[in-house]
């Protein structure tokens, strides 16, 4: 599972505090407090395996929180993932930030990545144009450890092919509204049948 929580940020930062998770129109994208994302952890829990691993984005500033929020969703941090350094970034309180981070979390018995050793931890890539948009690289890298598996992506944006992906730019909803249908069974697998643009999988050499 990969979640890119929409971080809400202090009132001095440079995207504004909203504490709901559907984004008003005109918004670069929807943001919401920590208690609201905490909350999303007991929907998120009628969905997912006891044996699983949630890959969370976050960004320095956010780094506490990050952690909490894993933790509240039942999934103990054990690393830092991936690193991806966006090339281009903007001044912070203390040096050029250009760099944003994905943490991993695991609860029960989660199997051994396939050939960890050739999927690196660094990513280097210019970011694109598309406000907090991520690279499909690092989704590519976690398929690539973790090869036929079950996929599900939280605040997602666009449609991944072979990924349940639920966001509110996707459906309009609250994505706990997304959670609860889809613990009843609703079908979020098919993308062809939905609007929106779909990333489909490419052959890739990971290095």
């Amino acid at each position: 599972m990969v979640a890119d929580p929409p971080w809400a940020y202090s009132a001095t930062s440079s995207i504004s505090t909203v504490s709901y998770l559907n984004a008003k129109e005109g918004q670069a994208y929807t943001t919401a407090k920590s208690e609201n994302l905490h909350d999303i952890g007991k929907h998120l829990a009628r969905v997912t395996e006891p044996d699983s691993i949630l890959f969370c984005w976050v960004t320095g500033p956010m780094l506490p929180e990050g952690l909490e929020l894993i933790k509240a969703w039942g999934y103990p941090f054990s690393q830092v993932a991936f690193v991806w350094e966006k090339v281009t970034g903007t001044p912070g309180s203390y040096t050029f930030t250009s760099c944003e981070f994905v943490l991993v979390g695991r609860r029960g018995r989660i199997p051994s990545p396939y050939n960890p050793s050739s999927v690196r931890q660094f990513l280097s890539e210019k970011k694109d144009r598309r406000h907090s948009k991520k690279p499909e690289e690092i989704q590519s890298r976690i398929e690539a450890m973790f090869p036929g598996h079950n996929y599900l992506e939280l605040f997602a944006r666009r449609e991944r092919e072979g990924w349940v992906c639920l966001g509110n730019e996707l459906t309009g909803n609250d994505i706990r509204t997304d959670l609860d249908a889809l613990a009843l069974g609703a079908a979020f697998t098919k993308p062809r049948e939905r609007r929106g643009r779909v990333w489909k999988k490419r052959q890739i050499n990971l290095f």
